[in-house]
Parts: structure tokens; C-alpha cells; sequence
């Protein structure tokens, strides 16, 4: 398997073999073209229909068309070729006969590679209907391989394909994030001892990174012996339930052990397994019983030097005459990267059921927070599971996780190692800093079964940029920076979320949170006040009168339904006579509206009082925002709230336009929605969660902040200012005033009559210390914090009260701030030249900080005030 002379990098195989490549443009067209003729054949109908099921199985949810069976089938097949020169040696392609021999698996039984192919769905190929053409694309394989140095392969080439060949949205349905070459040895090297004895699985190992340089850590300290292959093969095992993902692990398997498999003697296994890790009964469905036809007492080595559970030829053994699967409590480490995947992704069915039973009877790992299950990160609870299942009582667990585990709510107990048996979190990573890596930022969490909880954890912040995706160890440790740090476990408010920053003593803070046999805790913000306020700030970690008084907007979509311009000039003054404007659906709703409602465009004519005013998240401004949206919402005032007016409701009332509106609307929406209609229709959705009626008529002021984004931006409203600006097209008609100011969706709003008092809260929540103290508990996307909803009210901002003078200076600066803000406006509108979006409006903000610096200045200095 010398080959010729390119580099086996996975960048070449890419260009090679990616989906723009000569050699897969031809197979998927060759193929695709192969299905069209097979379509009504039944046992190529039973193949599609299993690998269907099998991903149903794997992922909990039903997805993959053709496009993606045959890019499977592609993968399956260039990783069968390649797995048959490394054992073949072979100089040339391999003919029909040959080509069907090492598809449908009897190459590799001829090898004494055992069970190499098991629930293979991509053998359709060499079926004697497509085998011609087959053989044709797979000479295409093999003359492009042959100029590899294939012999000097140390990486996982065979991970970028994947990612290449299956579309992003396809892999955040499976929840698949392949891990690079660099992580998975730094990995390795921390959990496994120099001379790796130790006894290693992967409990989902996708492409089989982790196996491919767990084998390579291993081999540096053995001979090249028969019994150094046997010592392997019985000492690094893999399962994942995905079958692409076990033949690709098992070739990556033959590649990592090298000429160390020349040596075998008999029959081998490869120790790679199609089973659901978390389900110990698909373990045992997994494995023979014992006597099975190349089984041999012996299994899993490890440092004790006993060998029992795996075999490292055969498949493993069951333990005794018992149900209880082979692998369970087996092995010194478990490593891996688990499915990223939130539980509200998965299917509703079986194992849904299965999971949230997990999660709620049996993990603990959000007791006493059921209503977070479908945010809860699947990857947590694998790594609770797979601890608790695999592990022997002294053994060590790597995961590769979601950065989300430092401030997400749903993972509240898991990063105080609680709610996972004896599970418990030893050690972080901190990886954001590192690029290219996931679509995400991410973390790497360790643990053991000690069940010895510790609220400050040891760990490291990784920071740099790779110059290439699946670097080696030896690459990114010249490209990355690593800084030794402390983790610790604060708590603020009922929120807790992981800091790296370091903390003062605990009797330095007595109000901290304890934690049982720690000596000292994290203070719930000390350490950023101190860098703000000096450093004896103390920071009480009650929770803000406002937490309960702050709630979200209403779900005013789809957009294109509800929002709206102006086509003729509406009369003059407020709009809350009966008389009719004509509108159309706002182009900007379209635009951001989601792919089956942008082709929606409302046109007619509505009754004016049904017309409100409404800011979107990318409207707002810090103090101010930009034109008010304009909405038809079927709404009414119903004493202290409004009520909702359906069609038949509207025309019984004489408000038959707005009748003809709501029918069109749910028309569009039952067509669009299907079986989902009826679950909820269009009013319902809404109004959902009443978001929408419960909102106040007759509130004077509204406090506006952003539900996400990487800053606070908030401004208070005047709602007797509300109006919307002249159109171009309607430039003589007269200012135009709303029925009333809603909030929407993707913002939080605060109803008040006090006009000091809005301004006291839109102060406090565009102060720079405000904006810091809660970076620690956003979640955190490519582009930093994202998430904020109610997290800023966890700080203790207290009630405003007039007497108090430094409460009355922020108002008076906030109403300072707006005038200039409003001023800018125009201007800031001019830049933009139509267009809006978070990229666009985030410059507009950080324009009006920077021109309001000094303005900044003085509110940051009152709000430290009155948080210290």
C-alpha cells in the first residue's frame, strides 16, 4: 500500500473526493440515475426503507431523501475501497468480480476480518443491475488513491468527507460534530497513561477520531508484535448507532493499526459496534453469546491485567449466563464526542419516551426544572449515562460538549455534578477561543465516579486560529495558545453558570453561595464588580424586583400576515375611527419572514382602528430605536387588557375587512401548516400564551429591551409620542398615530405610568457594569453572548423609588440619552440605505455608544452606586 507520492491530508481527500469532485459528480449521477430504474424493485425498496428506519432509529427523528442515501453510499463505498488496498496491497483496480466481492463483503471474510460489514445498506450497488457502472466508479477510487502515500496515512481523512458530503442541516439533524485530529490526541493523552494500558471506549464513535488516535498513543510504546495487536484490539472498542458511522470507525481501525495487522494469526474483529450506548439493552442485542462461532474467552485489557468482556479477535462475550451486557463497568476511560442534540429535536415515539424517563426518573439532571426537558442537551445526559454504565469505579470519562454547559440554564445541575449518580465533573476546557472548529463553541468536560462534587474545577482556555481544520496535536500546539485556570461554579440569583475569572475567599464574601465541603465559593459577581467598583465590592445575590414584572413580547408572526405598509394616506390624527387604509404586507416581512411565508403578501384594505405600532428586536437603539413597524392586529380593549377578535367576532361587529383578513390569513396558514393547524391556528399562534391580550392599553410608558443579542440595548416609550413616519409615497399626508404601542416577540417589555421610572430602568439596562455581570450567564454563540431573556433581573437591581436621588439621576440621564439618540436617528437611517438585520443594527448601536461615551460614563458610575 505504498502508493504514489501526495500526502494523505485530509484537505487532498477533499478535493479529491468532495462533492465537487470529478469522481462524485459522476458517482451520485450515476447512481441517482440507478435508483430512478430500481425505484419500484422490492428488495431495493426494503434496502431504502431500512436505511430510513435506521436513521429514524439513530437520530429519533425521520430524515435522508435520495440525495443523501447515495452520499452515504458514496462514503460507504470510497471507505470499503480503501480498507481493501490497505489489506489487499493491491497495485491496480479491482475488476467486476473483485469490485463485488469487497461491496458486498466476502473480500473481507476471505481476509479473516469478521462481521467487517453489518447493517450495510450501501451493497445495492454492486447488485448485477448497477455492478457495471459500479466497477467504473470505483476504478475512478482507486486510480486517484493509488497517488497517495497511503502507507504514511496519521490522520482521519475520512471525517471532511463526512462533513462535506452530508449538508450541514442534515448534520445538525443528526447532531453530528466530528471532532478534529488535534482535540481527539490532546484528549488521549490526557486520559490515557504514557504506556496506554488502559481500556478505552467511544461511546458514539462517528468516523472513529478518538479510536484512530487512541491506537496511535498505544502503538508508541509497543512492539510491532502479534501480541501488541491483540493487546490493542482488546483495549480500544467503539459503538455508535449510526451503521455508516461504524464502517467508516472500523476502517479508520484498520488504518490506525498499520502494518500491526499484518500480523494477525486467525480471525480478527474489529471491535466497533452498531448499538445505542445509553440503551443497555441494545448492548446486548449488539453482542453474541458466549460459543458464538470466533469467540474466545478474553475481553477487555486494562491496567489490572485481567481480560474479561471483549474479546479482541471475536465478538465479546456475554458476562456469565446473565442479561447484563459484556462492555458495562468495563473500561478505565470513556471518551468521546456525543450527539449535540436538544431534546426537543427528537421525535415524538419510543424513544422519546425512553429519553425523557432518563432525564426525569433516573439522571436527576433536571429535577425540579421539567420545564427546561426540551432545551436539555442530549450530550450531557450521555455523558451522565455513559460514565455511569461504562466506568469502572476508578475509571475516567473526556467528552467533548456544547459550550452551552456553562450558562444554560438546562445544565444547571449538571456543572454542580449533580442529578448524574456518582458522575462527577473533575476538569474543563474551555475552547471558544479556538478556530476553525464546531458550528458552536464548545467545551471539553472530565470527570470520574467519585461523586466527590467540587465547585472549582482545574482547567485550561485554549485561544488561536488553526491554520488548517483537522490539524494534528503537533500543529495546533504551535498555533494555539493554552492558559492554565480555575473554573468555578457561581451562583447568582437562581442562576448558576461557570466562571473562569478567579474569586475571593468566601469569608471575604459571607453572602456566597456554599457548596458542601468546599472551603470557599465563587461571590455571585465579585470578581467583574471588583474590576468596576474596586476591590471591596460585595455583590448580594437576591434576585431583582423586576424579575416577575418583565415578560416577552407577543409571537407577531408569520410577519408577512400581521405587518404591514401604508398604500394610500390613512386621515388625519389617530387612527380610531372606522374608516378603511390600504395596506400591503411590509417587503421587510417577507424578507425575514421563514421560507414558507415569504412568497405571503397581504394587499387591502383594513379598518384603521385595527392598526398598532410595534418594534422589532433590530429596531431598538440604546435609548432609542428606529421607525415604529406598522401592524394589523385583531385586537379590541377589554377593560385593564385587550381581547381578540375572530373573523366571525369582526363581521358580526361590522368589521368585515378585518373578517376577510383573519379568514385569508388562516386560509394561508391551514394550507401551509397542514396537520399542524390544527393543533393551533393562526390567531392562537398569535396570541400565544396570551402574550398578546395580556398586554395593557392604557400603559403610558414601555420599557424595551433585546431578548438576544451580544449586548443590552433598552429604550423607554412614550406611547402618546407613537407614530409612524411619512412614507415617500405619502409624503403630504399627515403624521399618523397608532391605536396603541405592542411589544413583539424577541423583546421584553416593562408597563409602567411613572415616565422617571422607565427611564431609571432604561439607564440601568444600557449601563456598560450591567451589560458585563451578566456576559458570565448569556449563551454563547459563533459570534459571542447571545441569549439574555430574564437573566439580567438574577442581579439585585432594586425597585426604583423616587426619594432615592441616585435613582432620579439615571432617569434624568436616560432622558438626556434619548433626546440625543433621537436626533441620530435619521442619519443612522441613511447609512443603512434600506437595509436591517443584526449585523446592520449592531453597528447602528455601537455608533450611539460611541457618541454617547461620556453619557456612558456618568450612568456606569451611578449604577456601580447603587449595585455596591
Amino acid at each position: 500500500m505504498s502508493g504514489g507520492g501526495r500526502e494523505p491530508a485530509s484537505e487532498n481527500f477533499l478535493h479529491d473526493f468532495g462533492p465537487s469532485s470529478t469522481v462524485f459528480s459522476l458517482a451520485s449521477s450515476t447512481w441517482l440515475e440507478a435508483i430512478g430504474a430500481l425505484r419500484n424493485r422490492r428488495d431495493f425498496q426494503a434496502t431504502y426503507r431500512n436505511w430510513r428506519k435506521a436513521l429514524r432509529i439513530a437520530y429519533g427523528t425521520s430524515l435522508g431523501d435520495e440525495a443523501l442515501f447515495v452520499r452515504h453510499t458514496y462514503l460507504a463505498t470510497l471507505a470499503k475501497m480503501i480498507a481493501y488496498l490497505r489489506l489487499s496491497g493491491a497495485q491496480t483496480a479491482p475488476d467486476e468480480a473483485q469490485t463485488q466481492a469487497i461491496l458486498q463483503g466476502s473480500f473481507f471474510e476471505g481476509q479473516q476480518i469478521v462481521s467487517f460489514l453489518e447493517e450495510d445498506f450501501s451493497s445495492w450497488v454492486a447488485s448485477p443491475h448497477v455492478l457495471t457502472c459500479t466497477q467504473k466508479i470505483v476504478a475512478g477510487f482507486a486510480a486517484l488513491l493509488f497517488t497517495y502515500r497511503l502507507s504514511e496515512l496519521s490522520e482521519d481523512v475520512l471525517k471532511e468527507l463526512y462533513q462535506a458530503l452530508v449538508d450541514p442541516k442534515d448534520r445538525h439533524g443528526l447532531g453530528e460534530y466530528y471532532t478534529p485530529d488535534w482535540l481527539a490526541a490532546r484528549m488521549c493523552d490526557a486520559l490515557l497513561s504514557q504506556s496506554g494500558d488502559e481500556a478505552l471506549l467511544d461511546p458514539a464513535c462517528g468516523s472513529g477520531a478518538f479510536l484512530y488516535q487512541a491506537i496511535l498513543h498505544k502503538k508508541r510504546n509497543l512492539a510491532a508484535t502479534r501480541e501488541s495487536l491483540d493487546r490493542i484490539l482488546s483495549s480500544v472498542v467503539g459503538m455508535d448507532i449510526h451503521p455508516l458511522a461504524v464502517l467508516v470507525s472500523k476502517v479508520n481501525v484498520l488504518l490506525a493499526l498499520g502494518d500491526l495487522l499484518d500480523l494477525r494469526s486467525g480471525p480478527v474483529s474489529i471491535p466497533v459496534y452498531l448499538a445505542n450506548s445509553i440503551r443497555p439493552e441494545s448492548l446486548i442485542q449488539a453482542f453474541p453469546p458466549l460459543g458464538g462461532k470466533v469467540a474466545r474467552p478474553g475481553a477487555v485489557s486494562s491496567r489490572g491485567g485481567t481480560d474479561e468482556g471483549v474479546s479482541g479477535s471475536p465478538a465479546p462475550t456475554w458476562e456469565g449466563t446473565s442479561n447484563r451486557a459484556p462492555l458495562l463497568n468495563r473500561f478505565d476511560v470513556v471518551i468521546g464526542n456525543p450527539p449535540w442534540l436538544s431534546f426537543r429535536f427528537i421525535e415524538k415515539g419510543d424513544y422519546q419516551d425512553y429519553l425523557k424517563k432518563l432525564i426525569v426518573k433516573e439522571s436527576g439532571l433536571l429535577e425540579g426544572s421539567a420545564h427546561l426537558i426540551p432545551h436539555l442537551e442530549l450530550a450531557t445526559l450521555f455523558f451522565a449515562r455513559c460514565a455511569s454504565l461504562f466506568l469502572k469505579p476508578s475509571g475516567r470519562i473526556g467528552f467533548v460538549l456544547p459550550r452551552s454547559i456553562f450558562a444554560a440554564d438546562q445544565h444547571d445541575r449538571f456543572r454542580r455534578s449533580r442529578g448524574m449518580g456518582n458522575a462527577t465533573l473533575t476538569r474543563i476546557w474551555d475552547l471558544e477561543g479556538v478556530s476553525p472548529l464546531f458550528s458552536v463553541p464548545a467545551a471539553v468536560a472530565f470527570g470520574d465516579l467519585s461523586g466527590l462534587a467540587n465547585p472549582t474545577l482545574p482547567g485550561e482556555i485554549l485561544r488561536g486560529r488553526l491554520k488548517r481544520t483537522n490539524a494534528s496535536l503537533e500543529e495546533a500546539n504551535r498555533d494555539l495558545e493554552t492558559e492554565a485556570a480555575e473554573f468555578h461554579v457561581v451562583q447568582q440569583g437562581r442562576r448558576s453558570f461557570l466562571s473562569s475569572r478567579s474569586c475571593s475567599s468566601a469569608d471575604e464574601h459571607p453572602e456566597t453561595l456554599k457548596y458542601p465541603g468546599a472551603r470557599a465559593s465563587c461571590p455571585p459577581f465579585a470578581p467583574q464588580l471588583k474590576a468596576r467598583c474596586g476591590q471591596n465590592a460585595r455583590a448580594p445575590s437576591r434576585r431583582s424586583y423586576y424579575q416577575p414584572h418583565f415578560r416577552e413580547g407577543a409571537t407577531i408572526v408569520p410577519r408577512s400576515f400581521w405587518l404591514v405598509e401604508f398604500k394610500s394616506a390613512p386621515p388625519p390624527g389617530a387612527l380610531r375611527e372606522s374608516s378603511h387604509i390600504a395596506v400591503a404586507t411590509d417587503p421587510r416581512a417577507r424578507v425575514e419572514a421563514k421560507p414558507p411565508y415569504k412568497r405571503v403578501n397581504f394587499a387591502g384594505a383594513i379598518e384603521a382602528e385595527f392598526i398598532y405600532a410595534t418594534l422589532l428586536s433590530t429596531d431598538l437603539l440604546p435609548f432609542g430605536h428606529l421607525d415604529f413597524r406598522r401592524a394589523v392586529l385583531p385586537l379590541v380593549e377589554d377593560g385593564p387588557a385587550y381581547r381578540l377578535l375572530h373573523a366571525n367576532q369582526a363581521r358580526s361587529k361590522g368589521y368585515l375587512k378585518l373578517a376577510e383578513w383573519l379568514e385569508r390569513a388562516q386560509t394561508i396558514w391551514a394550507e401551509i401548516r397542514k396537520g399542524k393547524a390544527e393543533k393551533a391556528d393562526a390567531l392562537a399562534w398569535l396570541n400565544y400564551r396570551n402574550k398578546l391580550t395580556e398586554q395593557k392599553p392604557k400603559s403610558k410608558y414601555v420599557v424595551l429591551y433585546t431578548r438576544s443579542a451580544t449586548n443590552l440595548c433598552a429604550a423607554a416609550l412614550e406611547v402618546a409620542e407613537t407614530c409612524f413616519p411619512r412614507s415617500a409615497a405619502l409624503l403630504s399626508g399627515p403624521e399618523i398615530i397608532p391605536r396603541h404601542f405592542v411589544a413583539a416577540d424577541a423583546t421584553y417589555y416593562f408597563e409602567t405610568d411613572d415616565p422617571k421610572e422607565a427611564g431609571y430602568l432604561a439607564a440601568l439596562l444600557n449601563s456598560p457594569s450591567v451589560n458585563d455581570l451578566i456576559k458570565p450567564m448569556q449563551a454563547r454563540g459563533l459570534w459571542g453572548p447571545r441569549d439574555i431573556h430574564k437573566k439580567v433581573w438574577e442581579l439585585p437591581i432594586p425597585q426604583f423609588n423616587r426619594r432615592d436621588k441616585a435613582h432620579l439621576r439615571l432617569a434624568e440621564s436616560a432622558e438626556s440619552c434619548a433626546g440625543k439618540v433621537k436626533g441620530m436617528v435619521s442619519a443612522l437611517k441613511e447609512s443603512f440605505e434600506g437595509v436591517r438585520g443584526p449585523r446592520v443594527i449592531g453597528r447602528a448601536r455601537a455608533a450611539v455608544r460611541k457618541a454617547l461615551k461620556d453619557d456612558f460614563t456618568e450612568i456606569d458610575a451611578i449604577v456601580k452606586e447603587i449595585l455596591n
